[in-house]
């Protein structure tokens, strides 16, 4: 079994994949554990032969290519898809554009080692670290985040809760009946997932390396789809009515 599994979903990323991987590798190789790059992809361009190349030369990066048709949850069900095929104790999450530093992984995986945390989130809210630049996309995604964090109480164990880069143990997602069809599974581990303990980092996010973000217009829409169910399937179940006294029949 291996100590760590990194997940990379992919489309369409084929001038990315490749220093995704070397830069994995030279972060990873000096820690001492037993890991793993498995890149879920979702391409029909030139990304599936550079993946496949990657693999052939490499024992540890490993390809899951999700053909059409069997696409299913996007992004969400993606990363699902990769933890069906994850053999390890503890799993990391990160996008293929190389805007969540893999130099920070061992930063993710050092709350999980040391047992002080079964999640832990990449956040580039707390104080030293940094957001996007621009404006309208900062305000649109700090609406988002104080949406959820209103409407779901366990996700405000974070500042960052709609965030790609982070880390957790297997044991917190081991049968939980996850959607896979909403546009962020972090949300889905912090609001069903089985932790205890939540750890943060703090990040900047970088700029894009190369292709265009996959983030569509409807992306809005899902994610209040995806905080209705959410809140739905966290809530309490209601109480049980109280027992009517016995009417004696006479």
């Amino acid at each position: 079994m291996l100590d760590l599994v990194v997940l990379v979903p992919t489309r369409h990323e084929a001038s990315n994949v490749a220093a995704v991987a070397e830069r994995v590798e030279a972060t990873l190789s000096t820690t001492g554990t037993a890991w793993q790059l498995v890149f879920v992809d979702d391409s029909d361009d030139e990304t599936v032969a550079v993946l496949a190349g990657l693999a052939a030369v490499s024992s540890d990066v490993r390809v899951v290519h999700r053909p059409a048709g069997a696409r299913a949850g996007g992004l969400a069900g993606a990363i699902i898809a990769g933890l069906d095929a994850a053999n390890s104790r503890w799993v990391a999450v990160m996008d293929a554009d190389l805007q969540h530093p893999p130099e920070l992984l061992p930063e993710l995986l050092e709350p999980l080692m040391a047992g002080t945390a079964q999640v832990t989130v990449g956040s580039r809210f707390l104080q030293d670290a940094g957001g996007r630049e621009g404006r309208i996309r900062p305000a649109v995604s700090s609406m988002a985040r104080r949406v959820v964090r209103a409407s779901l109480p366990r996700a405000r164990t974070v500042t960052d809760p709609l965030g790609g880069f982070f880390a957790f143990d297997r044991s917190v997602a081991d049968g939980v009946a996850f959607s896979g069809h909403g546009p962020r599974f972090l949300l889905e581990l912090l609001v069903l997932g089985r932790q205890t303990l939540v750890a943060e980092i703090p990040y900047t996010l970088a700029v894009r390396a190369d292709g265009r973000s996959k983030a569509g217009p409807d992306e809005g829409w899902r994610l209040l789809r995806q905080v209705a169910r959410l809140k739905l399937a966290s809530a309490p179940p209601p109480s049980p009515l109280p027992a009517r006294a016995a009417v004696a029949v006479r």
